[in-house]
């Protein structure tokens, strides 16, 4: 069997006066388990060894076990807990001296390690205000808490605030006290900054293209003019070929009559068409030359025809 500590001896023995009772099934068992335990440690498999170390202790109640437990704590790094178990050992080894002084020097071996800290919460902190040390939930006030002698961080965060965190450092033997501790106002929403919004680009308003339109009006009428032009000069022409007296215009045969019938037609649409030309293209490119980069609105025009001819209103 591997060799056991003092401790370790003692619950040993234990078992043997226990043997006689009614738990001597559970003793036994527990002796075993610290057995297969002690063997763990003895290669260095401390996360093997731990579990069974509990398991014994357990069963056993016996402060071997519960001294290896205390051990684990410690590499573990969780000094409070490696303190308290060997502060209980001490108390079931009291009567043993030389168990008590093992005890008891592991025991300063930790204290030697840890500091200690206490959380103080400001007056206007708001109710329900948590605080935290290193990321663990921790109470506040009166309750001494055993941190490991190094840095570590304290923060205050509630509902609707801003979490608020201090750090400080926790020199070994000392009680430091940390605070006061809220967490701080929220911080307003700030509003969007108003962006002035933009004026449009300066682009084509609607007088420009009514001046477009009344452009493409003015050459439709310019075609009208070229082609009703041309027509009436060919319909002259032909009225002239049919008659005997061209100055007089007699002695025309049908179809003389009819070219010059169809001609004084297409004079008629000549005209009109050169009052259309003019009006829109004169109308047309000034409302383009104002109206280019003026976005505001607010031309009308409006294309009127009557028994004379036509007409090209415009309004802006």
């Amino acid at each position: 069997m591997p060799r056991l500590g003092t401790i370790a001896a003692i619950a040993f023995s234990a078992v043997v006066s226990f043997a006689s009772n009614a738990h001597a099934d559970a003793a036994a068992e527990a002796a075993a388990l610290l057995e297969q335990a002690e063997a763990k440690k003895e290669k260095g498999d401390w996360a093997a060894a731990c579990p069974l170390y509990q398991r014994a202790y357990d069963k056993g109640r016996q402060p071997g076990a519960l001294l290896r437990l205390a051990e684990c704590a410690e590499r573990q790094g969780d000094y409070a807990l490696a303190l308290e178990r060997y502060e209980k050992v001490g108390k079931m080894v009291q009567d043993y001296p030389q168990s008590l002084a093992e005890v008891t020097a592991k025991q300063r071996a930790v204290e030697a390690k840890v500091g200690r800290a206490v959380l103080r919460l400001a007056p206007e902190a708001p109710p329900g205000t948590r605080l935290t040390l290193d990321g663990k939930p921790e109470q506040h006030d009166k309750v001494v808490i055993v941190v490991a002698a190094s840095e570590h961080e304290a923060c205050a965060e509630a509902d609707g605030r801003q979490k608020l965190c201090r750090r400080f450092r926790a020199p070994a033997g000392q009680t430091t006290e940390v605070g006061p501790l809220a967490p701080a106002a929220a911080a307003p929403v700030r509003a969007p900054d108003d962006v002035a919004t933009p004026p449009p680009p300066e682009g084509r308003g609607a007088l420009f293209w009514a001046g477009v339109a009344s452009t493409t009006v003015g050459g439709v009428g310019v075609i009208g003019i070229a082609v009703t032009g041309g027509l009436s000069l060919h319909l002259q022409a032909k009225a002239d070929d049919g008659c005997a007296d061209r100055a007089r215009r007699t002695g025309c045969n049908q179809e003389s009559l009819d070219a010059a019938e169809l001609g004084k037609t297409m004079n008629i649409v000549n005209a009109i068409s050169w009052g259309v030309g003019i009006a829109g293209l004169g109308a047309g490119i000034p409302m383009m030359i104002v109206g280019d980069g003026d976005s505001s609105g607010g031309a009308v025009v409006r294309l009127r025809t009557f028994h004379a001819g036509l007409a090209i209103e415009s309004s802006f």
